[in-house]
């Protein structure tokens, strides 16, 4: 979208009766796609529906705003600004987790599970900004409100310029920018079709996050990803990744989704492909320089290179898995023998993929055996010689997480060695 003219209702004065006016908005995108500026007029005139050709040829043509967005290289939103005037710099962390403002005092945000920003502090954590959101559309294939503020349930949620998953909303249409596609969620419904429509064929081209939303989101408005590396360390596993796949190469967008070129040559490569393209199955690798996470029943588990969490079935019927990556494990793996970093990297990602393939619905307890093994079975077995010999244990006594091939007893002194001690459990 390059344009869009918007007719508003709207009071000159708490004197005046409402009228229409008409507003005109043009979008300027890199060649990217990222949109890089935005520059909104309000006409004045009395002609219903005129035609602005230039600046200064219509003067009942009035600039309102002209915005341009400062990007990185990978397309993140660095700052903002009207015209030559500073707005706010954004700060990043995970993904935007607040702003500087152009008087230098920082707000930050608090979210949801979907990324959504309910709230915003100031500097004292004083709350500024706050907002629920509409959400009917849950587990049903008819449109509605989906991400629009709830009614009676915010305060000065004008403050926001970001809402529903974090996208911006532009205050001249409602809609929010995703990045491939304008969403409304007035209706729960993209404002243009589904770019990967074929994939999806069995539900409408403009459904937001195969309507499941709040299971899912949609980072870029193109569609639920089949592979997605999350976490700060992504890079790192892509990098790894991509030297283990000499014949595919692999590529990763601003959200993590994984994408492919080049043609497989060995089972494990076919495999990764399917995991890529399988719609049926959305993989997500979380990596963490953390030891343990808590499960869903409040339960400590712990990470020895990787952990794999089981996987859901949403209303799509799309297994959702979750698999935990401490890159600086596989890293201490690979040094005590235990294959490369990307060989790591590979078996998660694949015993991720079985487990949400082969056993959709299932915990860790019903499928990460049986996937486990099936992926090992793939690999070379000098390489699996310290985990049949030495086993990953957490030693009762001591609380250290070891490679251990002294028995449970053994106190490892080798520095090395030592994934992580008690100490260091979330």
């Amino acid at each position: 979208m390059t344009e869009i003219r918007v007719i508003k209702t709207e009071a000159p004065t708490v004197f005046d009766p409402p009228v229409d006016v008409l507003y005109l908005t043009y979008y300027r995108y890199d060649e990217a796609g990222n949109r890089v500026r935005k520059k909104r007029y309000k006409y004045n005139g009395s002609d219903p529906d005129p035609v602005f050709v230039t600046e200064g040829s219509n003067p009942s043509w009035a600039l309102q705003s002209d915005e341009f967005y400062v990007r990185d290289v990978s397309g993140k939103e660095i700052a903002i600004y009207s015209g030559s005037s500073l707005t706010q710099w954004n700060i990043w962390g995970l993904d935007n987790v607040g702003k500087i403002n152009a008087d230098t005092t920082r707000n930050y945000y608090l979210k949801d599970h979907l990324g959504s920003i309910r709230v915003v502090l100031n500097s004292t954590n004083t709350v500024i900004s706050a907002q629920d959101y509409d959400a009917c559309l849950t587990y049903t294939a008819q449109a509605g409100e989906v991400g629009y503020p709830l009614q009676n349930r915010t305060y000065n949620s004008s403050a926001m310029k970001y809402d529903f998953t974090g996208k911006e909303r532009d205050n001249e249409t409602s809609y929010d920018y995703f990045g491939a596609r304008y969403y409304d969620s007035r209706i729960g419904r993209w404002g243009q079709v589904e770019p990967l429509l074929d994939k999806y064929v069995s539900v409408t081209p403009y459904c937001y996050a195969l309507n499941v939303p709040v299971i899912l989101s949609d980072i870029n408005g193109l569609s639920p990803s089949d592979v997605r590396l999350k976490g700060q360390d992504k890079t790192k596993i892509l990098n790894a990744l991509q030297q283990e796949m000499p014949n595919l190469n692999i590529s990763m967008d601003k959200s993590g989704k994984l994408s492919y070129s080049g043609d497989a040559s060995n089972s494990r490569e076919l495999l990764m492909q399917n995991a890529i393209d399988n719609p049926n199955v959305e993989n997500n690798i979380i990596t963490t320089r953390e030891n343990g996470y808590y499960d869903e029943k409040g339960e400590i588990q712990l990470i020895v290179v990787d952990s794999y969490e089981g996987n859901k079935v949403n209303k799509a019927g799309v297994a959702v898995t979750k698999q935990y990556f401490n890159f600086d494990h596989a890293v201490k793996w690979s040094k005590l023998g235990g294959g490369s970093v990307g060989m790591s990297v590979v078996h998660a990602i694949l015993e991720s993929y079985i487990g949400g393939r082969d056993y959709p619905n299932s915990s860790h307890d019903q499928s990460y055996e049986n996937a486990h093994n099936r992926i090992q079975s793939m690999e070379d077995a000098k390489y699996n010689i310290i985990e049949r010999q030495e086993n990953t244990i957490l030693n009762t006594e001591t609380g250290i997480q070891t490679f251990n091939s002294m028995g449970i007893r053994n106190i490892i002194t080798d520095e090395s060695k030592i994934l992580y001690t008690k100490e260091q459990l979330p």
